[in-house]
């Protein structure tokens, strides 16, 4: 089982960092060349929440830096993470006939999307997704540029509870593991969000670790009142070895829950999502032993770089799974600086 887990982690990442050298050649190896025959592009980027955030605005930065590398200029559209707002902005947007918009798959349900990129591809408009996917339109729509860079979310939670279970032994006998989601009810029906949560409860159980699943909440105090009822009804259980944590707000409230009640660093391997500056201090402090990072910036920048070259030299749409980075406490102090950029 390790061995299999390892290999398949090994050449996931060996895929990637191919696809990495293979673009950034084709960028770099004539940058000079390419802004000299560049062509005025309308584009629109859809960056989710506002660019002065944490996420949204390490993926600015990854389309801001393509753009200059390119000589582009880009229009970039706030949704605030609203669904409603984003789609009244594409609509608006839409009608105004851009060469490009890059835009969050899951910006309208496949029947309706599938019709939007008919018109789409009949007015010229190239439309590409980041961060969410929506495949079967994707897949549709590949050779005329449609492309995904993002996280593939089933994956990113599997990976997160296989790598737990590879490196820390979390597979002993009468194991057992916390997880903190965003899942309502297992239903079958999930959101590309729900199924991160997903991977991580089936990667346990298909290696037969009980899982004790709890769902989180957006609301700070209802997180407290959840966090304190799984500790205190867990806390006497020596078979609980793991905690895994789908949401940034459980996450910064069990760490300080561990350290109001002076519990060991070493107590739990606790792992979680994404790389916000405040991980990296759990990373370093022990609190947290290892992060999922879906690399935003890359997720700003390849679907740039991918509509731009469909744009001029007729390449597909990209398929790039950017969510393979694991982050441990030696690699926090190293990308400290970059985090601080809103790089990584």
């Amino acid at each position: 089982m390790k061995k299999n887990v390892n290999k398949r982690i090994f050449i996931e990442i060996g895929v990637f960092a191919l696809l990495i050298l293979i673009v950034g050649y084709l960028l770099f190896a004539d940058v000079n060349l390419i802004k000299e025959k560049e062509e005025d592009l309308d584009i629109y980027f859809f960056t989710g929440g506002s660019i002065d955030s944490a996420f949204s605005g390490i993926v600015y930065n990854g389309a801001k830096d393509a753009a200059e590398n390119l000589g582009l200029k880009i229009n970039y559209v706030d949704s605030g993470w609203d669904g409603v707002k984003l789609k009244k902005q594409f609509d608006e947007i839409f009608d105004k006939n851009p060469d490009i918009i890059i835009i969050l798959g899951s910006f309208a349900e496949e029947e309706e999307a599938l019709e939007i990129m008919k018109i789409a591809e009949s007015r010229g408009i190239l439309i590409t997704f980041w961060n969410s996917d929506n495949p079967f339109v994707r897949k549709k729509n590949m050779l005329e540029g449609t492309g995904y860079v993002g996280q593939e979310t089933y994956s990113s939670g599997e990976q997160l509870a296989l790598y737990g279970i590879v490196n820390y032994d979390l597979d002993e006998e009468d194991s057992e593991a916390i997880v903190f989601g965003v899942i309502d009810v297992e239903d079958g029906d999930y959101t590309a969000r729900e199924l991160r949560t997903l991977g991580i409860l089936e990667g346990l159980r298909e290696n037969d670790i009980k899982v004790n699943y709890y769902e989180s909440s957006h609301d700070e105090g209802t997180i407290a009142n959840i966090v304190d009822d799984v500790y205190e009804k867990f806390k006497d259980n020596e078979n609980v070895k793991a905690v895994f944590i789908d949401d940034i707000e459980t996450e910064k409230y069990f760490v300080e829950l561990m350290k109001r009640e002076g519990i060991d660093p070493d107590r739990y391997v606790v792992s979680s999502f994404d790389l916000f500056p405040e991980v990296l201090d759990f990373l370093e402090d022990g609190y947290v032993d290892y992060v999922s990072d879906q690399q935003p910036y890359l997720q700003g920048y390849l679907p740039v770089l991918n509509s731009y070259l469909t744009k001029k030299y007729g390449f597909p749409g990209f398929y790039v799974d950017t969510g393979s980075g694991i982050v441990r406490p030696g690699d926090a102090r190293d990308l400290k600086d970059l985090v601080d950029q809103k790089i990584r």
